[in-house]
């Protein structure tokens, strides 16, 4: 990771924002682009490198909400059926809803009231993992409950590695305070107001 501020920056806060446009956040991405691309013209270069990457049989680990929107049978076939270990978590569907009402609003321009939101919504987990399962077999798939209680130590991070069996050893580290804060109850109502305005979307992020 490329730092833009201190141990206490948070994402998708004010301080976030101001970090990204200030002087060391624009550092940190022309350092970013710089490395990226050397790293690119690298393997360009060195044949006998690129072929010894490929050879290492190392396992890989991808970790990302975003495979949530994923089709899994378009995957690339890279993702091998039983050498590929798929790793799931669910959550409550109240809380779900919740959570993915707030998220609607606080990252975009969501201006409907949760009533209406609550009734387009219908998590059908099964309907989700029968893709998956299809994909990569249901023996390859671990599904685990998205709640407190029910992670180790409470976090899904160490919730993750237990469930891998990958150790405090392993010389993973990771910020132990949340870099995805969520809004609710009276700032919620408050951020909904402001969807509806013509308040510039630079505004709002700020």
């Amino acid at each position: 990771y490329l730092s833009i501020g201190d141990k206490s920056l948070v994402g998708h806060t004010v301080e976030f924002t101001e970090a990204a446009c200030s002087e060391k956040g624009f550092d940190a991405l022309i350092l970013a682009i710089k490395l990226l691309s050397l790293t690119a013209l690298e393997l360009y270069q060195n044949v006998d490198l690129l072929e010894e990457i490929k050879d290492i049989d190392l396992p890989v680990l991808l970790s990302s909400e975003g495979f949530q929107k994923v089709n899994p049978l378009e995957l690339p076939e890279i993702f091998v059926q039983g050498s590929t270990r798929i790793i799931i978590y669910i959550r409550e569907q109240v809380d779900y809803l919740a959570a993915s009402y707030s998220q609607e609003v606080h990252e975009g321009r969501a201006t409907r009231s949760y009533q209406s939101y609550a009734g387009s919504f219908s998590p059908d987990y099964a309907k989700f993992l029968e893709p998956w399962e299809e994909r990569f077999g249901q023996q390859n798939i671990t599904v685990r409950i998205f709640g407190k209680t029910d992670l180790k130590n409470g976090d899904v991070i160490s919730d993750f590695m237990h469930v891998l069996n990958i150790g405090d050893d392993a010389g993973f580290s990771y910020p132990k305070v949340s870099s995805n804060p969520s809004i609710g109850g009276n700032l919620l109502y408050f951020k909904r107001l402001l969807n509806q305005t013509s308040i510039s979307d630079e505004l709002l992020r700020q």
